[in-house]
């Protein structure tokens, strides 16, 4: 008969697994051990009955199996189950129990227990214990999956910021090249055809009025040049938004895009200059100008309504129309590149970013973004 405390090796097999009996009867104790060793389980063992030996053998023998009678002195298996809980320790842990009844083990399960078994059936502790094993490891393995899951979309989210930050950065430098080096370029050649063109009108050619037509004709081209540089630079990136700031930079995009368009489109804010960092301001008018893009292509809209509230800690962007209203909102369902990428722009930041639609009646875009940098 094994001692309390004692240490048995069922087998010498690599590995055995390790089983902690919380047990005060030492022959139920050799009983149980007796039947997992007639079924050919490789195990080693430890005997506690009291509630301070079971806080102990936790840490220092490390369980990979509990196997608790229901009640021994001053301590029974709801005090185990409560100390796992406590101290968030998964190890399976099968009630062995005599004659308690049904209810009990019951609840032991919804506190917690994998299973329960009683004394008078032994012979299927083995296959019960092999389940439960099987059990706990599939939920430790759907767990993990579900942490690697979570690091790897943290990871994507981390890309995505990052992709998102240096087509920005390309952008403006595009937008700066473009404007500065091409734009620079096209307005001295416009210079010299004027120049060119008086000095031909005051000159005695001939045939001088096809060449003075042949010149405006060029200068209308290069006027148009310049109109078209000046239009790529914008749509890269608006030097209104680096120079004046968001506020200036919505209403000019919502008065370029009435201009556009021909759809009426007002802007509204609660404050005339607002404080915010140049990622947070980009990030804002993005989905602005996505909306807009989706307004235009989809909504069959006269009417949009653009306004921006300043809170105390956060600023709420809110793009509404009278169109026919969008059908799909639900977050898990919603497969538009545009939606997807404004969610992400707002996510970044810790915002919040919602859809609503209703038929006939238009649609809501509704952006929330948090003011401080604790969320970056």
């Amino acid at each position: 008969m094994p001692s309390k405390r004692s240490h048995k090796e069922g087998s010498k097999a690599p590995g055995p697994l390790r089983i902690l009996l919380v047990e005060d009867n030492p022959s139920d104790a050799e009983l149980i051990e007796f039947e997992l060793r007639n079924a050919g389980l490789a195990f080693s063992s430890r005997i506690i009955d009291s509630e301070n030996e079971f806080i102990e053998i936790l840490s220092s023998f490390a369980p990979d199996l509990i196997l608790s009678d229901f009640s021994l002195p001053q301590f029974t298996a709801f005090h185990a189950l409560e100390h796992l809980k406590e101290r968030r320790i998964d190890t399976p842990f099968i009630l062995v129990t005599g004659s308690q009844s049904e209810e009990v083990a019951v609840e032991c399960i919804r506190r917690g227990a994998d299973d329960y078994i009683l004394k008078q059936s032994l012979t299927r502790l083995p296959t019960a214990i092999e389940s439960v094993l099987k059990k706990k490891a599939a939920e430790r393995n759907r767990v993990s999956m579900e942490e690697e899951l979570k690091n790897s979309n943290r990871q994507l989210r981390a890309l995505s910021v990052h992709l998102q930050s240096v087509r920005e950065d390309e952008r403006t430098q595009i937008a700066r090249e473009v404007h500065d080096e091409l734009g620079q370029t096209l307005t001295g050649l416009r210079l010299d055809i004027a120049w060119l063109e008086k000095k031909i009108v005051g000159a005695n050619f001939f045939n001088k009025e096809f060449m003075v037509e042949q010149i405006q004709s060029m200068s209308k081209l290069i006027d148009g040049a310049i109109q078209n540089v000046r239009k790529i630079a914008t749509e890269l990136r608006p030097r209104v938004l680096d120079d004046l700031g968001l506020i200036p930079t919505l209403e000019w995009q919502t008065s370029e895009f009435r201009q556009r368009t021909g759809i009426e489109c007002i802007f509204r804010s609660n404050v005339d200059e607002i404080s915010l960092d140049s990622d947070r301001a980009t990030a804002l008018f993005r989905i602005l100008q996505e909306s807009l893009t989706n307004v235009a292509r989809h909504s069959n809209a006269k009417r949009v309504s653009v306004s921006l509230q300043h809170r105390r800690d956060s600023v709420i962007l809110e793009i509404m129309d009278n169109g026919v209203g969008i059908q799909n909102t639900n977050p898990a369902t919603v497969t538009s590149l545009g939606l997807l990428g404004m969610r992400e722009r707002a996510e970044a930041f810790g915002g919040s970013f919602s859809v609503t639609g209703i038929a006939g009646k238009g649609t809501t875009v509704t952006v929330k973004l948090p003011i401080s940098r604790t969320h970056d």
